[in-house]
């Protein structure tokens, strides 16, 4: 239930005045209206004589009063920089801090059920007696709201994380390094489905870290708010990899390429995220992977729709249709054969002095340039250069040299 926030004032009461039009006789008093405070129109509300000697805080509820007077006031403009940054973090939408708290909603528990369920289905643990000489890796509940662009709510998030912090290596993981498509090679990508005109196709793998087989032995406390769903003084000996472990990046992404090579697809040494697959026609089919999201291109149809659901029987695959969002960028496709970018967003999660300086930065750009963007389209040719420059000692203070280079592959700047 919201609740208003009413601004209540007190005027003092002069008896000699004829503008506080106090009616001895009936022993009423007009009280002023918050729409014109300084004067009593017609419409005032009579108020008996002897509400005057009643205290403020028992006699306001009869007040009149102006609902948000204050924000006819308050401006965020003249607020120091700290403040700035803290004003994002105040949201008006409720997200529980504590599993018990999510689990009182009806929206946020049917979250955390949804995600228990996708748990249990991907059998990620087993219920074990831990061992004497073993320890535990605690766990707790992520909530959080996916908003669309116009700001409304998609939907309520639950993950459930493992607190792999106190891991040691050697023992409970080996390797952490996960690969991450390139910036660069997303943009050589999409410069070749441009110059080709080969469609371009997006994925998102559901759940993605859930999917990898973990190779040491973790143990893992009950989930909070299962414990008696599941078997109180016991633990979860995890057979797949989990939001918070370490190795869980590269477990999900080992796991991925297992998949992706058994249908034939050979990895690139170039960008390891980065597969293709030729026909013996002479097609192609291109993907690129970055942790959960796909990108797909290349003119063999056929084999785009068989991987498709070659991925769909190994993990749950929600394919997004053409490419529209991808790393806080957005595409758009017209008919001329041209790939238009002309949105990057960054929103760090709690925004400081520095995101500010960063954003008023942009801003200040994107006002001086609003229909510039960064535009590929076919050129006719496959060429690649590279530009360079650099001077020496050019900085007049220390001295210091600048190098800079750009190339364009395809006539379309890709680095």
């Amino acid at each position: 239930m919201s609740i208003e926030l009413r601004v209540y004032t007190r005027r003092k009461f002069n008896s000699n005045t004829e503008n506080n039009q106090v009616n001895l006789e009936h022993g009423q008093l007009l009280a002023p209206s918050s729409q014109n405070p300084g004067n009593f129109p017609m419409d005032s509300t009579p108020l008996p004589i002897f509400y005057l000697n009643i205290p403020i805080a028992i006699r306001k509820g009869v007040r009149n009063c102006t609902k948000y007077l204050i924000a006819k006031y308050l401006s965020y403009q003249r607020l120091s920089r700290k403040y700035r940054a803290f004003t994002p973090n105040i949201s008006h939408l409720f997200i529980p801090r504590t599993i018990q708290e999510a689990l009182g909603h009806s929206e946020w528990r049917s979250a955390v059920q949804e995600e228990m369920n996708a748990l249990l289905k991907n059998r990620t643990w087993e219920i074990v007696d831990l061992p004497k000489e073993k320890k535990t890796v605690e766990c707790k509940w992520v909530v959080t709201i996916k908003c669309m662009l116009n700001g409304s709510i998609e939907r309520y998030k639950a993950r459930l994380v493992a607190k792999g912090f106190p891991q040691t290596y050697g023992i409970d993981y080996q390797e952490t390094f996960a690969l991450v498509a390139k910036i660069n090679s997303i943009r050589i990508l999409l410069s070749l489905a441009v110059h080709f005109n080969w469609p371009l196709h997006q994925l998102d793998v559901k759940n993605a870290f859930l999917n990898g087989d973990l190779e040491e032995e973790v143990f893992m406390d009950l989930p909070p708010g299962f414990e008696e769903k599941l078997e109180k003084k016991k633990v979860c000996r995890l057979k797949k990899s989990l939001y918070g472990l370490k190795q869980s990046p590269r477990a999900w992404f080992k796991r991925f390429g297992k998949v992706i090579k058994l249908q034939g697809y050979i990895q690139s040494q170039v960008d390891h995220t980065r597969f293709y697959k030729r026909s013996r026609e002479g097609k192609i089919v291109v993907l690129i992977v970055h942790v959960d999201d796909i990108i797909l291109t290349g003119d063999d149809s056929l084999e785009l729709e068989r991987l498709k659901k070659a991925l769909t029987r190994e993990f749950e695959i929600k394919d997004l249709g053409p490419l529209r969002y991808f790393l806080g960028m957005e595409f758009a496709r017209s008919k001329k054969e041209t790939l238009i970018e002309p949105n990057l967003k960054l929103q760090p999660a709690s925004p400081v002095e520095g995101h500010f300086d960063a954003v008023y930065r942009i801003l200040r750009y994107l006002k001086g340039t609003p229909r510039k963007g960064l535009l590929y389209e076919n050129r006719g040719h496959l060429q690649v250069d590279v530009f360079t420059d650099v001077d020496w000692a050019g900085s007049v203070i220390d001295r210091r040299s600048t190098s800079g280079y750009c190339t364009f592959a395809q006539g379309n700047l890709v680095t």
